[in-house]
């Protein structure tokens, strides 16, 4: 997280342009893990760490090869808009995060 002076050194848009520069090196990705918690592993409290002993598996690579105009400005990146059969823990920061980023939105979007 970058403080309020370095934030200021940089343009709206610094986001963009930094993938703008990733991705004339080529395509830019990431690997979707997920661990495997126990009876006792709680899903309720980001702040406690599960034992390093749990089995982690990749479950999705996403590559980005290519920038796109076309939603730029409708996309919202919600974590818990997920598909059917998939629920979100009782993790109440991210239950919170729905409202948070529907704000968040709507700032950018008012603010153009």
């Amino acid at each position: 997280m970058l403080e309020k002076k370095e934030v200021a050194k940089h343009s709206p848009e610094c986001l963009d342009e930094e993938m703008e520069e990733r991705l004339k090196k080529g395509p830019v990705g990431f690997k979707l893990n997920i661990q495997i918690g126990g009876k006792n592993d709680p899903t309720d409290d980001p702040t406690t760490a599960w034992s390093e002993d749990k089995q982690v598996i990749t479950i999705g690579h996403l590559k980005v090869s290519k920038k796109s105009e076309v939603f730029k400005d409708t996309l919202m990146f919600d974590p818990t808009n997920i598909p059917e059969g998939i629920e979100c823990s009782e993790d109440r920061i991210l239950h919170f995060r729905h409202s948070a980023y529907a704000v968040s939105y709507e700032r950018r979007i008012n603010n153009q």
